[in-house]
Order: C-alpha cells, then structure tokens, then sequence
C-alpha cells in the first residue's frame, strides 16, 4: 500500500467523523468490498486498465447512486482517476483503522470453536472497552472449530488465548519437556 493510498483512506475516514457516520461509511464500504470479491466479472471489469475510466465511473454511479452515501461515491470515482480501485481492500481496512483510532474505537476480534450469541459478544466488548478506556467497541466474530471450545481474543497485536487447543499445547509442552 503507498502512501498515497493511505492519505485516501486516512481522508474518508476524516470525512465520515465530520460527517458523524463513521458507520454508515464503514458498512457501505464493506458492502462494497463484499460485492466486489462477490461479483468477480463486476471487479474484473473495474480492475481492467484497458477499459475507458470514464465507462468505469458511469458504471459505478449508475450501481452505487443512491444508495451508498455521496462522499463514498465520489471517492470511488476518484479512485478509478487515479487508478487506485485496484486496492478497494486494503483501503477498506486502513479506513477501519483509521476511523477506529480517530473515535477511540476498541476493535476486538474473537475466535471461538462455535458461534457466540449477541450477549456474549456485548459483554466481551464492554469487559474489553472499559480495560482499554475506549469511547466504542466494534466485536468481529470469526469461527475455528479447531479450537476445540474456549475463545481467543485479539486486540491490535495482542492475543489473549483462552482456548481449549492452546491450554492441550501447553500441557503436551510442559509433558515433553519434563
């Protein structure tokens, strides 16, 4: 990712604060980036550098128009400017970044061998965002059976693993090294 790149993503970010939809900017992002892993002949035709940029920002305001907020539709078009929609993931998640460090936003990421119910997910966030005296909390949920049961928790580069999997690693460690 250039630096260039990052100042694009770092500026939408400044943008949905000012505009107080941080969001609504990130669903819409993320929405977008889905439909475009999703639809692979749609992000082909965007990625295509032999394809006419102003046939590309055509198509993107007669998908998006309405229904994605102004400034993220004028942001994808300056991308296809300046041949950056290549990148739309990675922007995507310095935008999280971003916007999660400009409103003191606690991301927590939880891996559990089985799907968590909304109220274990609230508690989690709200145990992790009073820790981390953090305005917000936003919870993603990813799933790995082979974690046996218990949960693994990360917080930027830090990992709190509670799982089953780890405490029988552990004790096969400390069993082989007695």
């Amino acid at each position: 990712m250039s630096p260039v790149e990052r100042v694009f993503a770092e500026n939408l970010a400044y943008m949905s604060i000012e505009e107080n939809a941080v969001e609504e900017y990130r669903q819409q992002l993320h929405s977008i980036n889905d439909i475009l892993t999703e639809q692979k002949q749609f992000m082909s035709f965007l990625f295509d550098q032999d394809i006419d940029p102003d046939d590309k920002k055509r198509v993107i305001r007669n998908v998006f128009s309405g229904k994605i907020k102004t400034g993220l539709l004028s942001f994808m078009v300056m991308l296809v400017d300046k041949k950056k929609i290549i990148n739309f993931n990675k922007l995507v998640e310095i935008f999280d970044e971003v916007a999660d460090k400009l409103s003191n936003t606690l991301h927590v990421i939880v891996t559990s061998a089985a799907p968590l119910d909304k109220s274990q997910t609230d508690r989690l966030g709200e145990k992790y965002r009073r820790i981390y005296n953090s305005n917000a909390v936003r919870v993603s949920v990813q799933i790995d059976p082979s974690l046996i049961g218990g949960i693994k928790v990360r917080i930027g580069n830090r990992v709190i693993d509670g799982s089953i999997k780890a405490k029988l690693e552990d004790l096969r460690k400390t069993l082989v090294n007695s």
